[in-house]
């Protein structure tokens, strides 16, 4: 048998003999390690061996002599690395970020850093990747995710590359947070505005951080069968500085300059920017009503002889003069030869002076016929306008001026007769 010969390289004896053993190796024939002779070699050495020391029975290909086979590979193999020992069950998440934590394995001592990659589960397309040193906080934090989405998450312990083989991954999965519409409801309306109540179901009311603020877009349009809501009123409300429980996810905010009596549809946007994204999300529409004024009452009116003249003395009153708190409201007389059940008299005519009066009942100031008569004009005959009328119809009319709305409530008609000894001039 040939002598070994000193090389660089390291001999894998296993791989060596396992090569040389034949499947057709008779049954009690001696190991190929016995019959050749050599029971063990040193690393780092060449073997060289002569067929021709082989019993050639044993083998079914000829024998060539003097044929010498080398052979090199690696005798110590890699430390195979521990994965993370466990995930925190708290992963953090918003609407574009995902917070993960783990717990390193109980023999760590080789593992220098923590690859942790992130796919989307449904598409399995990665989105990132990130490494964390071994001595540092195991945490990490993947951003510019999208919102409602599941992900999964990978970690892999990796060391030493000559020495190690990085262990098998730790996998666990996670959904950022849904950004769903907030929805909003009117309380109390009044006549010509409306607390509103913003709900929100996000849970992340009202910062990420200190420059990140949720804001909401609420619009409202008097309710029509087609709405152009890109001409609509509307107001923005900030969750960063109208916050009423943000524990609760709701937000007070006021919405005035409505008509009294008017059904309005309303919805709301909410909108947020986070991770470099911007995110909108509308609410289904909604609506509430204003709350209607109380009508002034035309309770008594009658023509009085004043000095040499008749004049009409009317009492006004009004049911609930709190409603008109926070505005100003201002009463006048009109009359009209025609009637009308609702709204305003047709042909009506303003007569008298205008009075403003905050109190439940109140005197208007006194209207002479003569003044009514010259307001109505000669007839075409030439006789006074007033000939052949028995009686007038009257109406008080009340102008509401409240957050820049101006609102008309008409009182009832009330027909007033005229003096049956009252001679037209």
């Amino acid at each position: 048998m040939a002598d070994p010969l000193k090389l660089a390289d390291k001999v894998d004896m296993n791989h060596f003999f396992g090569f040389f053993r034949s499947n057709r190796h008779k049954r009690g024939a001696k190991p190929l390690r016995r019959r050749l002779g050599v029971e063990s070699l040193e690393t780092r050495e060449l073997l060289s061996v002569s067929f021709a020391d082989l019993p050639q029975p044993e083998y079914s290909a000829p024998i060539v002599a003097d044929f010498t086979a080398s052979f090199a590979a690696t005798a110590s193999a890699k430390t195979k690395l521990a994965a993370p020992k466990k995930v925190s069950k708290d992963i953090d998440v918003t609407l574009t970020t995902l917070t993960i934590r783990w717990a390193p394995p109980n023999s760590a001592a080789e593992i220098t850093n923590y690859q942790i990659t992130i796919q989307d589960s449904k598409t399995k397309t990665e989105v990132g990747t990130g490494m964390v040193d071994a001595d540092g906080p195991l945490t990490y934090t993947f951003e510019g995710l999208n919102p409602g989405t599941k992900y999964n998450i990978q970690i892999t312990s990796l060391g030493d590359p000559d020495t190690t083989d990085s262990s098998r991954a730790l996998s666990r999965s996670a959904t950022t947070a849904k950004f769903s519409a907030a929805s909003i409801k009117a309380n109390k309306p009044g006549a010509t505005s409306t607390d509103v109540v913003i709900t929100d179901k996000d849970k992340v009311l009202p910062f990420i951080d200190s420059k990140t603020v949720k804001t909401y877009i609420i619009q409202y349009a008097p309710k029509a069968a087609s709405i152009n809501w890109d001409t609509a009123s509307s107001i923005e409300v900030s969750a960063g500085t109208t916050v009423a429980n943000a524990s609760k996810g709701t937000i007070n905010a006021t919405i005035s300059g409505l008509q009294p009596g008017t059904t309005y549809t309303i919805r709301i946007t909410a909108i947020y920017e986070e991770g470099g994204k911007t995110m909108e999300a509308t609410s289904r529409d909604g609506s509430f009503k204003t709350a209607t004024l109380p009508a002034p009452t035309l309770s008594k009116a009658t023509f009085t002889l004043i000095g040499n003249e008749f004049a009409l003395l009317a009492t006004v009153k009004q049911s609930k003069p709190e409603f008109f708190q926070g505005g100003t409201i201002m009463y006048s007389l009109y009359f009209s030869t025609s009637t009308a059940k609702t709204g305003q008299i047709p042909g009506a005519i303003k007569i008298g002076d205008e009075k403003t009066d905050t109190a439940a009942t109140f005197t208007m100031s006194p209207v002479t016929l003569k003044s009514i008569a010259e307001e109505l004009g000669d007839a075409p005959s030439g006789q006074p306008v007033l000939s052949g009328l028995s009686s007038i119809n009257f109406q008080v009319v009340a102008t509401y001026v409240s957050d820049g709305v101006t609102a008309h409530i008409f009182s009832k008609a009330l027909k007033v007769s005229l003096p049956k000894w009252y001679v037209p001039r």
